[in-house]
């Protein structure tokens, strides 16, 4: 198969650029993940390019995993693959293997996940700083995490001018003893050791440097980029400023908007060809991009062969209403249309304990069809069985980390309460040592901890001794053994064989869908952050999700459902982020390929009644974005009573 087959004229004409940096200007539906793909296969074919001198960087780890399955297809089963990752997990890769340069970071590198951060740090320090509330210290590291992202943190004097500077130094103790780096951390740190570090190098460095999602970027990451191609990568950017929705992550839109002017030289590309949306639907869509008049000018057009395509906007007295309405035009579009159910999407701007997916599946149920409501997926390793197996994996590579043995500690029935875990952290905070050296102090004089210290010396025996017995993890470069090792170890440090089966049943589904080949990027890509796991659909039923899960998705049929300025723009009324919530409509706009359907309520009842920007308003308006558009709405009671079922 030659890496051209499939592409439109315009798509190869794009694969085919080298020589300079280059910005790829990707509206929705115009095939940018096969041309990327393309080009990272010409690249290895045509141009004998080393995989290992290509990188692609992706905003979701969902996404980093489609472009290793088409790269493999295309080079073979056994052929190396280009790296694919995400940039926080680039960033962790690049301080490990420089770690004993970065003096400011616990080494080795460790990044603490979402179950450690909520359930450990958080928790310890709203105790060590004496806070009353765990949403206190949770703000906290909010603006940590923004001003490292935003670049504040490079400001002079910045320390000073944070709104709690004793968080500060209270947190980098409490990281040097559990020798951990937060996630939202990893991609600064790496951003000042190319800039701080005389004579810092990247341990890997690209020639080819690919970087979906652009406009996802924030300044931090952007300035990691620029480093990259710095020390001698050509960049191809690809992106849509008009699909950046991640505002509130401090997404920086202005980077591809002014791509030209971070590097003069570079080649201006765009895919225009839309082979997703029906004329009418992008038409539509295109009058809200179009509100935004700072936007990049494009000259997106249908390229979809000709087929029925609908555009409404049906207004509805309430929730109720428009619940059975919305039944009523998916049974009709399943049984008169042949529409399978898992084309038609359902997205909402928020589903706060369910509120508004409750009340629409109920009455999708109510007429017999099937539907699913698409939540944030639970891990069970987010549980104490999994915690307890993850923790063991950590110790299994790296005996040493502290952050895996509090874990065990805090969580296996050992008879050690917080008082006891408290006066470990007193001491290793009194002797500046870590968590890992004071435990293997109280093994050789459990006295040092009173009452406690034999509880806690035979703890830390017990962990050992399971760890001597599992043995290390494989390093074959291969899955099964991967596998098989997960599965060893669980049976020998868990109990329970129904969540042995459950959980093992979870990692080997991670394990399959990332190619994990080693436990150490198994627990790189478990450590990710939920927003970085692209949403799943349900083939075989109608799915529910909120907008920003939609995103990369696409439907036979779309609807928009509570599109009313309590929501859209919401409480985002003001600056950068009402233009976020314009671009997250259309990009929920852009998701169908022939239906569309934008519902409204005047108002809304219930629980719904307390949601939106104003709270028990009890009268709605259609949202701002669409009140001058060119569809005029229509009552939808009225339109949905017209349908034949």
């Amino acid at each position: 198969m030659q890496w051209y087959e499939g592409l439109s004229h315009e798509q190869r004409a794009v694969a085919e650029h080298l020589g300079s940096h280059a910005v790829l200007i990707a509206g929705p539906g115009t095939g940018k993940t096969r041309t990327l793909t393309a080009r990272i296969i010409r690249l290895c074919k045509d141009h004998q390019v080393k995989p290992s001198d290509i990188l692609m960087l992706t905003f979701t780890r969902a996404a980093a995993a489609l472009l290793r399955r088409h790269a493999r297809e295309a080079l073979g089963d056994t052929a190396e693959l280009p790296e694919a990752s995400t940039l926080h997990s680039y960033s962790l890769s690049q301080l490990v293997l420089s770690g004993s340069e970065l003096s400011i970071l616990p080494t080795p590198i460790r990044m603490a996940d979402n179950w450690e951060e909520r359930n450990i740090i958080w928790e310890d320090l709203k105790r060590t700083l004496n806070m009353g509330r765990i949403k206190d210290v949770k703000e906290l590291f909010g603006k940590l995490s923004a001003d490292w992202q935003t670049l504040a943190a490079d400001q002079e004097g910045w320390e000073q001018t944070f709104p709690n500077p004793h968080f500060v130094a209270a947190w980098r103790n409490h990281r040097q003893i559990y020798g951990y780096t937060l996630r939202d951390e990893l991609v600064y740190q790496l951003k000042r050791a190319t800039e701080q570090v005389p004579g810092f190098t990247l341990p890997r460095r690209p020639r080819y440097l690919l970087v979906d999602e652009y406009q996802d970027l924030n300044r931090c990451d952007l300035a990691v980029v620029r480093a990259t191609c710095d020390q001698g990568a050509e960049l191809f950017a690809a992106g849509d400023d008009d699909q950046s929705i991640y505002g509130f992550r401090h997404a920086f839109p202005l980077g591809i908007r002014r791509f030209d002017d971070d590097y003069p030289l570079a080649t201006h590309l765009e895919l225009s060809e839309c082979y997703r949306c029906q004329s009418p639907i992008l038409d539509f869509a295109q009058f809200v991009a179009d509100l935004d008049i700072r936007r990049l000018q494009k000259s997106t057009h249908s390229a979809c062969a000709s087929a029925p395509s609908e555009v409404r906007l049906l207004a509805f007295p309430n929730e109720t209403a428009e619940a059975a309405a919305v039944a009523r035009i998916c049974q009709h579009l399943l049984s008169a249309h042949g529409i399978l159910p898992g084309e038609v999407l359902i997205l909402l701007r928020s589903d706060h304990n369910q509120a508004f997916s409750s009340v629409l599946a109920q009455a999708i149920r109510d007429r017999n069809l099937p539907v699913s409501v698409r939540l944030v997926p639970e891990r069970p390793t987010d549980h104490d069985s999994g915690r307890i197996l993850l923790a063991f994996m950590r110790l299994a590579t790296s005996t040493e980390e502290s952050l895996s043995w509090r874990t065990l500690i805090k969580l296996r029935n050992n008879g050690i309460g917080d008082e006891t875990i408290e006066r470990l952290h007193e001491i290793a905070d009194q002797q500046h040592r870590n968590l890992y050296a004071i435990l293997q102090m109280v093994k050789r004089s459990p006295d040092i901890l009173g009452s406690s210290g034999g509880r806690v010396a035979a703890e830390v025996v017990s962990i050992e001794t399971a760890l001597n017995e599992v043995g290390r993890p494989p390093d074959t470069g291969e899955v099964p053994p991967v596998v098989e090792w997960v599965a060893r170890l669980g049976k020998l440090v868990l109990t329970d064989l129904a969540e042995q089966e459950r959980i093992a049943g979870f990692l080997g589904d991670v394990i399959a869908g990332t190619d994990c080949s080693s436990i150490p990027r198994l627990l790189g890509v478990l450590s990710l952050p939920d927003e970085t796991i692209e949403q799943e659909t349900d083939p075989d039923a109608i799915n529910i999700m909120t907008m920003h899960k939609a995103k990369g998705l696409s439907a036979e049929v779309v609807f928009v459902v509570g599109a009313e300025d309590e929501y859209v723009p919401g409480r985002n009324v003001e600056g950068p982020l009402m233009l976020d919530e314009l671009r997250l409509l259309y990009v929920s706009l852009t998701r169908t390929r022939n239906r569309l359907y934008v519902t409204y309520c005047g108002q809304r009842r219930g629980q719904q009644m307390r949601t939106g920007r104003t709270p028990s308003t009890p009268r709605r308006t259609l949202t701002r974005f669409l009140q001058d558009g060119p569809i005029h709405a229509e009552n939808g009671i009225e339109f949905a009573s017209t349908l034949p079922t």
